[in-house]
């Protein structure tokens, strides 16, 4: 069974927040990581991983971060990295370079949300995109 240590006292073992489109932290268990999405061109971006560890590991706590480490990303052992996505919708996206592409988050309804909050759908361009 894969090891792991209570860092936090937060029972929290999977953490991942996107700060950025280009610019992601992530915890899974007691491994680390920050992401980013470094573009190279029109059609090309690298992404790059950085795995963490703290100065106040003790020689067991960056075995066991190596270990959970190996399990995600680029060469993960039971996942891929979802970055080969990002090279799908990036190679659909020049194939369609006339047309516009919407992501909505959580639906297409605001009503539930204060007025304050309520802001029309924006297209790649930032043009509103009229329905």
């Amino acid at each position: 069974m894969l090891e792991s240590f209570d860092e936090f006292g937060d029972d929290i073992t999977l953490q991942i927040l996107t700060v950025f489109p280009g610019f992601v932290l992530q915890q899974i268990f007691n491994s680390v990581v920050v992401r980013q999405i470094v573009p190279c061109g029109v059609d090309k971006m690298e992404l790059h991983w950085t795995y963490l560890g703290f100065e106040g590991d003790t020689p067991e706590q960056t075995k066991i971060r190596l270990k959970q480490a190996n399990l995600v990303g680029p060469a993960g052992f039971i996942s891929m990295e979802d970055g080969c996505v990002g090279n799908f919708v990036q190679r659909g996206i020049k194939g369609a370079s006339q047309e516009f592409a919407v992501l909505e988050m959580g639906g297409d309804s605001v009503g539930h949300l204060p007025v304050a909050l309520r802001r029309p759908p924006f297209g790649v361009s930032g043009r509103p995109i009229v329905k």
